[in-house]
């Protein structure tokens, strides 16, 4: 197995946040695959979504994060929806260890209707449309996520680094 160690899960479920704690744990390289994008083709996440639409932006993520499972001695962070696209969780487990950040559907829309970080699918939904969604979204992406060699569920939102590295 690579050293690289692969976060998904659903949007807001604290990839970025806990991927720079766990890079930084073990002394790897931290990847952000939407800051990545974002680098990359010189736009936001929110308005290559709007320019190109979700399909032509997917397509973009797949590519993106196939080059970044190239890398050694790294942590990724993916975007909600990567794993559920071009066979993206099949090149993650093969290429490298997966985690699924899991969260209860209550704990998903908390950090998503605090957060601060645009997100084009759910920036204009009130409070009823986005645990609808929450809800439905999560139903199609759970059996992608589920693939994933190790789950990590938390109660709070808090993930803890010491459960992260008894298991991998």
């Amino acid at each position: 197995m690579s050293s690289i160690i692969t976060l998904v899960g659903f949007s807001g479920a604290g990839k970025s946040v806990f991927g720079k704690k766990l890079a930084t744990t073990l002394n790897m390289d931290f990847f952000d695959l939407d800051l990545v994008i974002e680098e990359k083709f010189h736009s936001s996440i929110a308005l290559l979504f709007a320019n190109y639409g979700e399909y032509c932006f997917r397509k973009c993520e797949a590519a993106v994060l196939s080059e970044l499972l190239l890398y050694e001695n790294c942590v990724i962070a993916t975007g909600g929806g990567a794993p559920c696209y071009e066979n993206s969780m099949d090149l993650i487990n093969s290429r490298s260890k997966s985690i699924y950040l899991e969260l209860s559907e209550d704990i998903l829309f908390r950090n998503l209707k605090e957060s601060k970080k645009r997100r084009p699918l759910t920036d204009n939904m009130n409070d009823e449309q986005l645990r609808d969604y929450i809800h439905k979204t999560l139903l199609l992406r759970i059996d992608y996520y589920s693939k994933a060699h190790f789950k990590i569920y938390s109660e709070n939102g808090d993930f803890d680094i010491d459960n992260i590295l008894k298991i991998i």
